[in-house]
């Protein structure tokens, strides 16, 4: 697929949730479109950055087996 215009990946993203049935992820991606309004690429970068770091130092991490797990359950709903 090649580069998208804005409103294609708008269009496209809509497409996508109206058939997304997965609460965990909706609410994820709710969480992080909310918190974006309004801030940089840079500070959204940034605040990811400083969230990865907070689940590292409270080991919230997955081992590459249980995320390979997570990974293979999502794709074969």
């Amino acid at each position: 697929m090649g580069k998208l215009t804005k409103e294609e990946k708008i269009e496209d993203i809509t497409r996508i949730l109206n058939h997304q049935t997965d609460d965990y992820l909706l609410d994820k991606l709710h969480t992080i479109l909310k918190a974006s309004e309004g801030k940089t690429e840079r500070e959204l970068l940034l605040e990811s950055i400083r969230r990865g770091e907070e689940d590292i130092k409270h080991g919230r991490v997955y081992t590459p087996e249980q995320a390979l797990e997570r990974i293979n359950k999502y794709f074969t709903k």
